[in-house]
């Protein structure tokens, strides 16, 4: 049986729950914190499906649409809202009041939907930004999320458009095209795709990664930082990336000779302080080279009566501040700061009462 269901708009405040409305007995699911993005979306773009109610004792009960009903109630709410009140009339359809199949109509809405595909979302982030002009901040405003999440989504959808195909073909998985994105360049993504896949008909996220990582290093590793501010003193071009931590310094090799300079002088500072005959730097950690030297370990040694005297101004300094951490109404800062003196205090310490051996 084809049913139609009139149009009509309905105030707000006339409108009320539906007791055939199949997810009435899961209130979470009006939860502000589960409605917080359909919210945000209504209060910018407006209701954009109509609401299905009925008329039940002088009122319109919401069968199908509680969760877009419980977002408008929120609305209305809320006083920072502009152009919602009880008073407001949104689209709705009229179920007859003699309808036998309500709860088939909630029924139906809830679950005949299909979820969207994954890729096809990342991609109408994508399109809001480059055709529709929208920043990652309107589009938060729109959705109720945070910038980062949108950026996070933008960054996939911004996957060169092959390698999207190819997750769409199933020919890779999404986490393997996801990989893709930790690189901002589409035409480096490109030619790693397209070096990978005369490799190995099977692609895995983790080799992708690897191959990437020959492509540049993220401003957010480890070396990336070490480096960052000498690297573009130097010029070194960056690939920038919507979320900042994942943009990549791509001349690889000036990042090699920035680290060993920067390696090397922090060895020779090392060398001076701690009366080494010579120190070495190296990038990575070679095993087979290590095999060859044995593990010198500092040796106590007896304090002068300078030191000694130090010795014991730390000692009563360091019982000072452990008295102040126990304060348990001590800000984080605060207790950061105190904590970093202990290290210092307790490192001056073992200098003064530790020395490696002159043999």
């Amino acid at each position: 049986m084809t049913t139609s269901f009139a149009p009509l708009t309905v105030a707000l405040g006339d409108l009320t729950a539906h007791p055939a409305n199949v997810r009435s007995n899961s209130p979470e699911t009006y939860d502000p914190e589960n409605i917080a993005h359909l919210k945000a979306s209504i209060a910018v773009l407006g209701l954009l499906q109509p609401l299905l109610v009925q008329k039940i004792d002088g009122k319109y009960a919401v069968l199908a649409g509680g969760r877009r009903h419980a977002a408008l109630k929120e609305l209305v709410a809320d006083k920072a809202a502009k152009g919602f009140t009880a008073k407001t009339k949104v689209d709705c359809r009229l179920v007859p009041e003699e309808c036998d199949v309500t709860t088939a109509l909630s029924l139906a809405e809830n679950i005949t939907q299909a979820p969207m595909n994954a890729i096809d979302e990342f991609e109408a982030f994508a399109r809001m930004m480059e055709v529709d002009g929208q920043t990652p901040e309107t589009i938060a405003k729109t959705f109720g999320t945070t910038v980062a999440a949108v950026k996070g989504r933008l960054r996939y959808g911004l996957i060169h458009p092959d390698i999207r195909a190819a997750a769409r073909a199933k020919v890779i998985t999404l986490d393997t095209m996801k990989a893709f994105a930790e690189h901002p360049s589409q035409e480096v993504q490109r030619e790693v795709y397209e070096a990978l896949t005369k490799e190995d008909s099977y692609l895995q996220a983790y080799t992708v990664r690897q191959a990437l990582k020959s492509r540049g290093v993220q401003v957010s590793d480890d070396i990336g930082a070490f480096v960052r501010e000498d690297y573009e003193a130097r010029g070194g071009a960056v690939a920038a990336d919507l979320l900042e931590e994942h943009s990549v310094l791509e001349d690889a090799a000036l990042v090699e000779t920035i680290l060993l300079e920067k390696l090397g002088a922090a060895a020779e500072e090392a060398r001076i302080k701690l009366g080494f005959a010579w120190a070495d730097a190296m990038v990575r950690y070679d095993y087979a080279t290590m095999a060859d030297y044995g593990r010198v370990y500092p040796g106590p040694i007896e304090p002068d009566e300078t030191a000694q005297k130090r010795i014991e101004g730390i000692t009563a300094e360091l019982e000072q501040l452990q008295l102040e951490m126990e304060d348990e109404g001590l800000e984080d800062g605060a207790y950061n700061a105190l904590y970093e003196r202990v290290d210092a205090l307790e490192e001056e310490a073992r200098d003064l009462q530790e020395a490696y051996s002159a043999e």
